[in-house]
């Protein structure tokens, strides 16, 4: 499967870093493909889940704006996201694709559905949900229940609303919880977890916490269809 990768600038100046999996002919249907956990995670995620499609489609993953190795500027908000998917289809050339949203991936989906009806000819969801708060809530009371892991209640709350202290506080719940992300094992394991491993975040560098803040302390209680 060949790759083609790139950075591009948007109308306000952020680049972002883009990949563009399987061949380049155009009168293959396009797929951009949003990757979850904003600040946390990466286009590694949805590139290894989505490269199945490249035979058949173009598919387009992206580290988003304060994710991965795209720039870290603002605003970090749901309306400027769903627009940076809209520049990206344009600077593509099509009038419609197929939109896929992984997780937080799916709220901007469902979002820029909304927002773009016309603009879409199919719409993948994966593993996310249309409330928010509802599904934030939900997550959290099952991760606090789990009986493979047992998080810190008081910091998994901070992570989940948003409210993570600093770097140090947001690698600690990753690795709480990224245990309920892997298959069971039949034999446990004697290495500790690594938040390294959630939804590919791509290694220590990578990891913004104060864009995930910003995501979920202001977008994701205000999501709700």
């Amino acid at each position: 499967m060949s790759s083609t990768s790139t950075q591009i600038q948007l109308s306000d100046g952020a680049k972002l870093h883009v990949w563009l999996l399987g061949s380049e002919n155009k009168n293959k249907p396009l797929v951009i493909v949003l990757h979850g956990a904003p600040g946390l995670s990466s286009h590694t995620s949805t590139e290894s889940a989505y490269k199945f499609l490249a035979e058949k489609f173009r598919v387009l993953v992206y580290d988003a704006r304060g994710s991965g190795i795209s720039d870290i500027k603002g605003p970090f908000t749901d309306e400027r996201w769903i627009a940076d998917v809209d520049e990206l289809r344009a600077w593509v050339g099509v009038e419609t694709f197929i939109l896929a949203g992984y997780s937080y991936g799916g709220f901007l989906a469902l979002s820029y559905a909304l927002t773009f009806p016309n603009r879409l000819s199919g719409l993948i969801l994966q593993n996310t949900w249309a409330c928010g708060p509802l599904g934030t809530h939900r997550v959290l009371a099952s991760l606090l229940t789990s009986n493979r892991i047992k998080p810190d209640p008081a910091r998994q709350a901070r992570l989940w609303s948003g409210n993570v202290r600093d770097k140090e506080d947001a690698e600690q719940g990753l690795a709480e919880i990224i245990a309920i992300y892997t298959p069971e094992k039949d034999e446990p394991s004697s290495e500790p977890p690594s938040f390294d491993s959630f939804e590919s975040t791509g290694g220590e560098s990578r990891l913004h916490w104060e864009v995930h803040n910003a995501a979920f302390s202001f977008s994701q209680p205000r999501f709700d269809l």
